[in-house]
């Protein structure tokens, strides 16, 4: 149980980490990208999306269409999920 609960701790900590990351560089895909992957992980699909959302779309504004593409997929997959 204590193994649980550092492990829902330290994803919670790292998903502030990536809010911050965030506010401070709005197009930084990767956080975004990372953010969206804690948020799947403690069972908040709606925030995932939204994140995944955002990285897919700042991947393509920014040029990096192999990582745009993973997204997408990412995505597509999610979809299938519900």
């Amino acid at each position: 149980m204590a193994r649980l609960t550092a492990s829902l701790y330290d994803l919670r900590v790292a998903l502030e980490d990536y809010t911050q990351a965030i506010q401070l560089k709005p197009d930084f895909a990767q956080a975004h990208y990372n953010r969206g992957i804690f948020h799947y992980e403690l069972g908040d699909s709606e925030r995932a999306n939204e994140d995944f959302y955002n990285a897919k779309n700042l991947y393509h504004m920014q040029g990096k269409e192999e990582k745009y593409q993973k997204v997408l997929d990412i995505i597509e997959e999610l979809q299938q999920e519900d």
